[in-house]
Formats: structure tokens, sequence, C-alpha cells
């Protein structure tokens, strides 16, 4: 019986065996094709992003499901492939990282987010960085130490964060500050400066307690005042520039990466 058992055991894993290379066959085939669709969407120059195309595969992978038990380990399977798929297209696309620079309230955080969702790229945020390895808020670096001392924080941060490639990172909005710091995130990333007008900036932090450069000085006109002194350094750092007033995310990620490829040629 266990000679029996034994042999039955071979025979399933050998029909396992089977399987799995017709799905690696059925992959490579999968991503060669992939590769097509990003060749021709560039060349074509149409839209890259495009989350209602993935949804429509999910939803046509669920309904060739024959064995119902199976569905939601499927969906996952399916999604899986798709994780990977746009993750090799960003490399391709974005072999370098995606520095996103602005004054504060323009949307960085947001919009890096969402574009890591959208092309499966890693995210980070240098001032939450900073606070993680400081133990301590912004706020309070610069309340008990003074901007100075923030500064040299952000300047160390920075130069940890540019040996990265194929991330996304959203830097404070004095970053640019410093002309070692666009120097160094310029190595191996491009710089996209987030833009939106004084009022819009007002509306979106006029709440926020936490904005030491704010502080005492809420209103749109020292907004507006703070954003012209930087004006030079944001232009002269930027590789693209798109502003972010009166836009949805999805709008402003689709443009990020139109221009960028654009830049690019």
């Amino acid at each position: 019986m266990e000679g029996l058992q034994l042999k039955t055991i071979q025979e399933i894993r050998k029909e396992i065996d089977h399987c799995d290379e017709i799905l690696i066959q059925a992959f490579e085939k999968r991503m060669e094709l992939v590769l097509q669709v990003l060749e021709y969407k560039t060349k074509e120059g149409m839209p890259i992003l495009d989350s209602s195309r993935e949804e429509e595969i999910i939803a046509h992978g669920l309904r060739s499901v024959k064995n119902r038990d199976f569905s939601k380990e499927i969906e996952d399977f399916i999604k899986s492939i798709l994780n990977i798929s746009r993750k090799m297209q960003s490399i391709r696309l974005f072999p370098y990282n995606i520095i996103l620079i602005g004054f504060m309230g323009t949307g960085k955080s947001a919009i890096g987010d969402r574009l890591s969702q959208l092309l499966r790229m890693e995210c980070i945020d240098t001032d939450v960085l900073i606070e993680r390895q400081m133990k301590t808020s912004i706020a309070k670096m610069f309340e008990e130490h003074g901007e100075k001392y923030f500064r040299e924080a952000e300047k160390d941060m920075v130069k940890r964060v540019s040996y990265r490639k194929n991330t996304i990172i959203s830097c404070g909005g004095g970053v640019v500050l410093h002309p070692d710091n666009v120097k160094q995130l310029k190595d191996n990333g491009k710089i996209v400066l987030l833009s939106a007008h004084p009022e819009i900036i007002y509306e979106r932090v006029k709440e926020d307690q936490n904005l030491p450069v704010l502080k005492g000085n809420m209103s749109i006109e020292f907004i507006q005042k703070k954003m012209e002194e930087r004006k030079d350094k944001y232009e002269s750092a930027a590789d693209i520039i798109v502003d972010t007033s009166n836009k949805d995310k999805e709008e402003i990620c689709q443009e990020i990466v139109y221009k960028l490829l654009k830049n690019g040629k």
C-alpha cells in the first residue's frame, strides 16, 4: 500500500510539474506581449497607465473560471501577474528615481502614493524617514534646534536615498535650498516639480499645525512670498513641471508619466 501511495504522489507531482511548465510558457508569452503593448503605447503617445484595463483583465479571468471553489485564489493569481507586469514596465520605463519636489501643499505625498500604486514602484518620503531616524517630528526639530539642524539631517537623508533606483522619492519643500541635494538627487533620478496656485495651497494646508515654515504666517500672501523666494531654485532643479491646481490624482499621474517619457527622448 505504501508503495502504491508513493507512486500516486509521484504521478500527481509529475502532473503538477507539467502544469507549471505550461504556466511558465504562457507567462513568458504574456510578458512578451505586455512589452509589445508598452512599445506600441510609447510609440503612439498613448496613456501608459490604465486602471480600467486591469479591472477588465480580472473580470475576464474570473469569467473563465470553471471550478468556482478556486475563484478567490485565481483572482489573487491574476492580480499577482498584473503586479509583476506593471513592475516590469516601470523598470523599463523608469530605470531611475522619480523625485517629487515643490512647496508644501502641492501634493507631493498624495501623488507619490498614487504614482507608486499605478507604477508598482516603491515610494519613500524624506521627511518621514528623517522623523523616524531622529525619533522626533520636524516641527520639534525646528523648534528645539532650528532650521539649520533640520537641513543638515535632510542633506544626510538625501545622500542616503539618492543611491536608490526605480523609486519614487517625495522630498520636503526646502530640499532645493542646498545645491548638493539637487546634484545628488539628479545622479540617479529625474526631478518633477509639482506646483499649485498660492490660494489652493492655502486651502490645502490651512488646518495643518505641523508646518514650521508657515508657523505664525498662515496666509496666502506669505505662501506666495515664500514660493517666489524659492521659484528660481525649484525651476532650475526641475526636469519637468506639473501644475496640480484643479486636477485629480489620476490626471496628475498621467501627466507626470507622459512628460517624463517625452523628456527622456
